[in-house]
């Protein structure tokens, strides 16, 4: 779909996105899957999700589904740069991969549950986004519904592995034995039992 034109395909098309972020003198990358090359500010994946509630399509309402949503855009950027000496850009194959053994980008994704407390959240929305006051301007501390932990104290949270394994260092195999397959058919599910590598 041709950008800026608006249709829902255009913005169903939009709703997953890769950035190779580079310095100002570089040309960028904003395109499907891996960069082949070396992002020296960082290489970025993002997620907009639908705002509004069917879950199926993004942008204006449609009459079928006229409740709309807050905005949620979800995004990671990785210090790829760091490793750019162990690789050649344009002669090597792009040396990382996600988790699920995809060296393409395409099982990026996202998922949303929600965990809010609804009253919480419903106040959040109808009285922290006034153009009057700093919630206008994004800044949740000024939310007085809302309890706002610092960085410091939420790393501290930590959940116990469920699954022992191996996930720091230098691995021989991706967790959860999932060896590279490129695609285009479904990826195939392997456990430890049957895991080929």
């Amino acid at each position: 779909y041709p950008r800026l034109e608006g249709s829902q395909g255009e913005l169903r098309e939009r709703a997953v996105e890769w950035a190779c972020l580079r310095y100002p003198d570089s040309a960028g990358y904003n395109g499907n899957g891996f960069p082949t090359t070396d992002c020296e500010a960082g290489f970025n994946a993002r997620i907009h999700l639908p705002a509004y509630l069917s879950g199926l399509d993004n942008g204006v309402c449609p009459s079928t589904h006229p409740v709309p949503l807050m905005k949620l855009f979800y995004e990671i950027t990785w210090d790829i740069h760091a490793f750019s000496s162990r690789w050649t850009a344009g002669v090597d194959k792009w040396p990382f991969v996600y988790a699920t053994g995809d060296p393409t980008g395409y099982s990026w994704h996202g998922d949303f549950q929600n965990g809010w407390d609804t009253t919480a959240l419903q106040n959040a929305i109808d009285k922290c986004n006034n153009p009057n006051d700093q919630t206008g301007s994004g800044v949740t501390e000024a939310c007085p519904y809302l309890t706002v932990v610092q960085a410091s104290v939420a790393d501290q949270c930590e959940i116990a592995p469920v699954v022992k394994e191996q996930i720091d260092g230098t691995l021989n195999k991706l967790p959860g034995c999932n060896p590279l397959q490129s695609g285009p058919g479904d990826a195939t599910m392997y456990s430890d039992a049957n895991c080929p590598i």
